[in-house]
């Protein structure tokens, strides 16, 4: 859902997920915008109390050792933000009944 909405913003040009070669980082939405070169990794739960930010950075670590003069940011997105995530597509002009087919890039390095 999240990466609907991400990508119904037209602020990136690429968004998906990302896993280590291990497979033991992974985040679960990166949205990238290579013009303005700035970079937003989420981790999405039900409850978004339980995520760990100290955690979430950790595991970007090497994802950003890829995009090294990127402007991180980091989110923390739950069932409580998708109201507030609506209002904002709603403000840009669209509607959330028009999600029909987006394609995303997941993100391996």
């Amino acid at each position: 859902f999240f990466q609907d909405i991400f990508s119904l913003s037209g602020d990136y040009n690429r968004i998906g997920s990302y896993w280590d070669k291990k497979n033991l980082n992974e985040i679960d939405l990166v949205a990238i915008n290579d013009l303005e070169k700035i970079i937003v990794m989420a981790e999405i739960k039900l409850n978004k109390e339980r995520i760990n930010m100290r955690i979430l950075k950790e595991k970007s670590k090497h994802l950003l050792a890829s995009f090294p003069n990127y402007k991180p940011r980091w989110l923390a997105l739950g069932l409580e933000d998708i109201p507030s995530y609506l209002l904002k597509k709603k403000r840009k002009g669209v509607r959330a009944n028009t999600v029909r087919h987006v394609y995303c890039l997941n993100i391996f390095l």
